[in-house]
């Protein structure tokens, strides 16, 4: 009979001992499938291609030859930026940005009109890539032209165009509220030096602007912009 009682008392040890490790590996492949999971979706959202799209403003310092009554420019306008990423944390693209220059009041033009275009390639690396958050450093190199046009009183109309080259340096922000779609803040530094491409008063070209010849005007717009947006990513 004691044989029978030490017989269940081994019993009841063993099928304990069972259960704890069964409880224990059950533990242990819980942790793994766990551990699998987060290897399989980390926190990062995989991506090829960016559509940034938004609104913003800039401030520039004017650098010419020419006499003028103001030495700072201020615009506001829209922009367009579609991305590649070539690697997981580089990103290369285009960029085309539209802006409309604030013009002063003059009792001496029945208007005046400056705006520019901008169309360039970017270069984005990617410091933090996250699936809500997205922060980078970027540069841009391309071409701009710059158009302006001022009616007198006596309906003299005169217009500028201008080119040159593009650069912007830059750092910016996304958040991401679902998969895909988020918004994107862009803050940067841009410098855009230009040459007179054509001068023309009530359509006819002109050889000289002020006490310069045309071909040795220098203009340039040095100044920071911030945009603001909607960000797409798939």
């Amino acid at each position: 009979m004691q044989s029978f009682f030490n017989y269940l008392s081994f019993m009841k040890k063993t099928i304990t001992l069972f259960f704890a490790i069964c409880t224990s590996l059950f533990g242990l492949a819980q942790e793994h499938k766990e551990e699998v999971k987060k290897q399989e979706v980390p926190d990062v959202f995989h991506y090829k291609f960016q559509a940034d799209a938004g609104v913003g403003a800039s401030i520039y310092a004017i650098v010419t030859t020419l006499n003028l009554q103001r030495s700072a420019a201020f615009s506001t306008g829209a922009k367009v930026n579609l991305l590649y990423n070539v690697k997981e944390s580089f990103s290369v693209g285009l960029h085309f940005a539209s802006n409309k220059f604030k013009t002063d009041p003059d009792t001496t033009a029945n208007f005046a009109n400056a705006n520019n275009t901008i169309i360039a390639i970017l270069f984005n690396y990617h410091l933090v890539d996250k699936k809500k958050f997205n922060f980078y450093l970027g540069s841009g190199l391309g071409v701009s032209q710059l158009k302006y046009e001022r009616q007198q009183t006596d309906g003299t109309t005169g217009e500028i165009t201008m080119e040159g080259p593009s650069l912007m340096l830059n750092a910016g922000m996304r958040f991401y509220f679902i998969k895909n779609l988020g918004l994107f803040f862009q803050p940067g530094f841009v410098v855009n030096p230009y040459r007179i491409s054509s001068f023309t008063i009530n359509g006819q070209e002109q050889d000289t602007i002020g006490n310069y010849n045309v071909d040795d005007v220098t203009f340039a717009l040095r100044g920071v912009n911030v945009s603001l947006g909607l960000s797409l990513r798939f």
